[in-house]
């Protein structure tokens, strides 16, 4: 036997506890991987948001500079119509957001605030552009 080579025989029990640490470790590295992916997710999905909003105000105070002294109602529309439009991604001009905020109310279905119907939504945002107009 000096020349021979001895196999070890290892418990099964031993293989069966290295082979669960080994999955462990990987379902833990796993676990943690993607949990940092959902972090990055979230974090540029709000700063996206973030800057999204943030063109929207710019645009609506190109058409109304007084915005932030509109009654909340008023302000709660325009905000909606303007997520509801992307005006986020439009020219930059006075009309182009008066046209994109008309748009959003054309639609059959438009996203509008809480307890404000189609109508009552078109008929308070003629009475805006009116009102600005003057």
């Amino acid at each position: 036997m000096s020349g021979e080579s001895q196999l070890v025989s290892i418990p099964t029990e031993c293989t069966n506890r290295l082979i669960m640490r080994k999955s462990t470790v990987f379902w833990c590295t796993f676990l943690l991987i993607a949990a940092g992916i959902v972090a990055a997710i979230l974090y540029n999905a709000k700063s996206l948001g973030e800057q999204r909003g943030k063109a929207n105000i710019e645009r609506l105070q190109m058409v109304w500079p007084t915005l932030f002294q509109m009654p909340e109602k008023d302000r709660a529309l325009l905000a909606v119509l303007a997520i509801d439009c992307r005006m986020d991604l439009i020219d930059p001009s006075k009309q182009a957001v008066v046209d994109c905020l008309e748009h959003s109310l054309k639609k059959s279905n438009p996203l509008l605030p809480k307890d404000v119907s189609v109508e009552q939504a078109r008929s308070r945002f003629a009475e805006i552009v009116s009102e600005n107009s003057h």
